[in-house]
């Protein structure tokens, strides 16, 4: 009986072990995705500022 409570125990724990080792895995890939995010949106170059506003644009606009 208590080599069962023993065997139960140590499965418990591992199973604990895995558990934090799975969460700690996904934070890390979730962390990576952020940040290339971030790279991607930061290396697209930013529009010319005197680019052309098209015309339909202007019209409506000008309601305002």
């Amino acid at each position: 009986m208590a080599t069962r409570t023993i065997l139960l125990t140590s499965l418990r724990i591992l199973a604990v072990c895995l558990l934090f080792a799975v969460c700690f895995i996904v934070g890390g890939a979730l962390s990576g995705i952020d940040k290339a995010a971030q790279q991607t949106v930061a290396s697209q170059p930013a529009p010319p500022a005197n680019q052309q506003v098209p015309q339909c644009l202007k019209i409506f606009f000008a309601a305002f």
